[in-house]
């Protein structure tokens, strides 16, 4: 791939990130801190421990994601593609931090729009599944880092 098609591709995954993953990221980040804040109030309250512990681990696991997603953004848009190629763990990483908040999510929402047909349109917001389309973009990108690498080494 040549450095103007790598530009292009990057320029795309902005508009992709600005467009689909800020609004999600921001929406679902500042409901972790709330829920971080909210469930370890009540991880206290000997009725409702368990649930409150299980709460509070899937807004730390939901936060943790978003974290390593914006930073995986960030080295995809402003490193060089020879050191792009080391964050494939983190991409993994990423995912198994995202599994548990998405289940969460898809079911909440899924409950919401069953409630409010006019919210059908914002299902994809609200479940996260609009992050799938950077996510993806991610997953490729880092894919052809490292077929850049093996074509350098070898």
């Amino acid at each position: 791939m040549t450095k103007r098609n790598r530009r292009l591709f990057r320029l795309i995954y902005l508009a992709e990130f600005i467009i689909l993953g800020l609004p999600v990221v921001v929406l679902l980040g500042f409901s972790a801190i709330v829920g971080i804040v909210f469930f370890t109030a009540v991880s206290f309250a000997p009725k409702s421990a368990l649930i409150g512990i299980t709460s509070l681990l899937t807004c730390l696991s939901g936060l943790m994601a978003i974290i390593n997603f914006c930073r995986l953004s960030t080295a995809y848009l402003f490193e060089p593609i020879e050191r792009f190629s080391h964050y494939r763990r983190d991409f993994q990483f990423g995912l198994g931090y995202a599994a548990l908040p998405l289940l969460f999510l898809l079911i909440i929402s899924t409950q919401v729009a069953s409630r409010d047909p006019l919210s059908w349109p914002l299902l994809p917001f609200l479940s996260g599944a609009v992050l799938l389309i950077p996510i993806t973009h991610l997953w490729l990108a880092l894919r052809e880092a490292g077929r850049a690498m093996m074509k350098e080494s070898g």
